[in-house]
């Protein structure tokens, strides 16, 4: 969608910024996004989407990696858009929560999941597993 101008961005950033903060209250200890009281849409494939306890998985510690990796993928973009139209402030503390969830993702995934997570993303299976999951977020 092209507008003539950036007020639709500029009017739109606070419900943004009030999104994004939405999901702090559910990160775990170790970083990660857990269960939230909401429905988390993330694909029709697979196990029936309404199934909470089965997906998106959580692990022993309650964190989710594919949960933090759609937040980390939105904190991206929206320190993208605070940059060029709204507050720099914003963007740099976004992109912070942007890095540690990343880091987050990177300290549980194991070798294998990273490995199988890079196949699927196309990052290429040859790269080293560590290599792949910095290419991923």
């Amino acid at each position: 969608m092209e507008q003539p101008g950036t007020a639709l961005i500029v009017r739109h950033l606070p419900r943004m910024r009030s999104i994004l903060k939405w999901f702090e209250p559910w990160l775990t200890p170790n970083g990660l996004l857990g269960k939230n009281p909401q429905w988390n849409f993330i694909d029709w494939a697979g196990p029936p989407g309404n199934n909470r306890e089965t997906f998106p998985s959580y692990g022993k510690d309650g964190g989710s990696c594919l949960m933090t990796v759609t937040w980390l993928g939105t904190l991206r973009q929206g320190a993208v858009l605070e940059a060029a139209y709204g507050d720099k402030a914003e963007a740099a503390a976004d992109t912070a929560k942007a890095d540690a969830a990343r880091d987050a993702i990177r300290r549980s995934l194991l070798g294998r999941q990273k490995r199988a997570l890079c196949r699927y993303l196309g990052l290429g299976a040859l790269e080293p597993a560590y290599e792949c999951a910095g290419d991923l977020v």
